[in-house]
């Protein structure tokens, strides 16, 4: 679980691979709108927006303002519950989104309306119990979702969900990410687990194998996270602060140690994303200052 006592928005201004340039650090609270301290999710979405899972509902920031999404009891469309521990952006603009209590939710931007996921039928228990990590997919394919259980497919029509084991045939190892890496026609999506490094999934036969090619580059096969840029290299974080960045074809571009650019005191993180510009965000558990 991603608790934090405040956001931290830690911007790198990444000149190539380079991290020589200046950090600029800002903290957002509610002083400035925020609904409340506690984060446990951010992601910046295709429009720009950045969406903040928080203890007391989803707060949507525009760079000005916040809009906040809470339960509504009367509407069976609002969320579920205010304490929101994920969210991620489908490709073709929908949310998901998980509370607790409630569990998984589909938000459509359009009608503005949360699907509730875990009252459809044919939900596993094993998925309704679940902490979310990270969903990818398509209504051509379904969904694949990272979670504290494993690795789970759900149907297009969201009405069958089963488990994928690992390439050694664990069922239920933890994992956190999931990033596409080829065409849509053939896609296939590198996994990132806690304990069992890394490995690849084709979508269409839900085969697996391990990617020694980035695992290589790992300390442990210990994983944190893995992150995929516009430039398609990956960014792999270990223990919180190192940090792995490799191009392509798993050659190693970068293995530094982020630390506080002032008193030099390790910086440990629990999530980290790359923005279309190139910049490096970071949400810490701790005030860095």
């Amino acid at each position: 679980m991603r608790r934090l006592t405040l956001l931290i928005l830690v911007i790198w201004t990444l000149q190539a691979i380079s991290f020589q340039s200046s950090q600029n650090i800002r903290h957002i609270t509610t002083d400035d709108g925020l609904s409340q301290n506690l984060i446990f999710d951010d992601i910046q979405d295709q429009k720009g927006y950045i969406w903040l899972g928080t203890k007391d509902g989803l707060n949507r920031y525009d760079g000005y303002e916040f809009r906040i999404f809470r339960n509504n009891p009367p509407d069976t469309t609002s969320l579920s519950s205010n304490h929101v521990t994920f969210v991620e952006e489908e490709q073709d603009g929908n949310l998901w989104v998980e509370t607790r209590p409630g569990g998984l939710h589909r938000y459509d931007p359009d009608s503005e309306r949360f699907l509730r996921i875990n009252l459809l039928a044919g939900i596993p228990d094993a998925f309704r119990k679940a902490t979310f990590r990270g969903v990818y997919g398509s209504s051509c394919f379904g969904w694949f979702a990272a979670t504290d259980r494993g690795l789970f497919h759900l149907s297009a029509d969201l009405s069958q969900v089963h488990s994928i084991p690992s390439p050694g045939g664990e069922p239920n190892i933890s994992v956190h990410s999931l990033i596409p890496v080829s065409p849509d026609r053939n896609p296939v999506l590198v996994v990132g687990t806690n304990s069992n490094g890394i490995f690849r999934l084709e979508v269409k036969s839900q085969t697996t194998e391990p990617l020694e090619k980035l695992n290589r580059h790992l300390e442990t096969s210990n994983l944190d996270r893995l992150y995929l840029d516009q430039h398609r290299r990956r960014w792999m974080l270990q223990q919180g602060n190192r940090l792995v960045i490799t191009d392509v074809e798993g050659t190693l571009l970068s293995d530094v140690k982020l630390s506080d650019g002032q008193s030099g005191a390790p910086l440990s993180f629990e999530h980290l994303s790359v923005d279309t510009n190139g910049n490096l965000w970071g949400t810490a558990r701790y005030k860095l200052y």
